[in-house]
């Protein structure tokens, strides 16, 4: 069985940098079983289509690449095909990168209860937005697309709204939620692997790890059942066969609310806290396709 791993040509000889450890983890875990393993990137659009059209290969992770541009990789992975990608969920949901994308699909599609998200092309929309009282201070200013927590501000009053020099297209805007950390769900297959607890690092808004908050793994059953029935649901709607999902506790509402999912989910402070070795898991998962 041959996997190919898609990793930017610049970052393969960097271990200490984060996509480059959890590519050599799953490359490691694979050889142990005894499959051939492949590391690529593309110098082109050209070039990653005679890559995949020429070669045999029975499954492919793809973390990152120079191939630049949303159309270029959707064509590569319809070529590659979502019986050999490894989560078919990207080809099949080309927007699926996009909060905005999760959260109208998760909240009105599959009725899960999500945190409020709005949109604003301009500062007056964004002002009429609060001026009808849809949208309150303080709330959360956050890149449609992106990931480990970066590009989140909260905006605590009209002050705050003076200094933002933003495309405003490409943000959404959130209801502040008070907590004391949010919930990130593993699956792996369809079902999950495990769930820990994040809180936010002193004066951070976000509680990724990568952020420097901290974290505890979940044990309480009841809870961890709420939390995967919920997450059973979306992975089942959108096919992903491998995602980290994060809620957070509404307790105005007294209940969990969706906040966002990702389909290359980074596991390293997962690992670390649950002990869990999750590319071991990956790669038993690949083995089944």
């Amino acid at each position: 069985m041959k996997l190919v791993l898609v990793l930017k040509s610049q970052y393969q000889k960097d271990k200490d940098y984060s996509d480059t450890w959890h590519v050599n983890q799953i490359r490691d875990a694979a050889r142990k079983t005894g499959m051939e393993v492949e590391v690529k990137d593309f110098k082109d659009l050209e070039d990653a289509v005679s890559s995949f059209k020429n070669s045999n290969f029975d499954v492919v992770y793809w973390k990152n690449s120079n191939l630049q541009g949303d159309l270029k990789k959707n064509i590569v992975l319809n070529l590659i095909g979502s019986k050999k990608y490894f989560n078919p969920a990207n080809i099949k949901f080309p927007y699926l990168k996009y909060k905005l994308f999760q959260y109208i699909l998760v909240e009105r599609f599959l009725n899960i209860d999500s945190i409020l998200t709005f949109t604003a092309n301009t500062r007056k929309e964004l002002e009429d937005l609060i001026k009808s009282g849809e949208l309150t201070f303080p709330f959360i200013l956050k890149k449609n697309y992106g990931s480990c927590g970066r590009s989140v501000t909260l905006i605590k009053s009209k002050r705050d709204l003076s200094g933002l020099d933003i495309n405003y297209a490409d943000f959404i805007f959130q209801e502040f939620i008070p907590n004391d950390g949010d919930y990130r769900v593993f699956m792996l297959g369809r079902k999950m692997i495990g769930a820990i607890k994040r809180k936010a690092a002193p004066g951070k808004v976000v509680n990724n790890i990568s952020q420097g908050g901290s974290a505890e793994q979940v044990t309480d059953e009841r809870l961890l059942k709420q939390l995967e029935q919920r997450s059973k649901k979306i992975v089942n709607y959108f096919d992903l066969r491998i995602t980290g999902i994060d809620y957070i506790f509404d307790a105005k509402r007294n209940k969990f609310v969706f906040l966002e999912l990702n389909t290359g989910p980074e596991w390293k402070g997962f690992q670390k806290v649950t002990g869990i070795k999750v590319a071991e898991k990956i790669v038993q998962e690949m083995k089944k396709m």
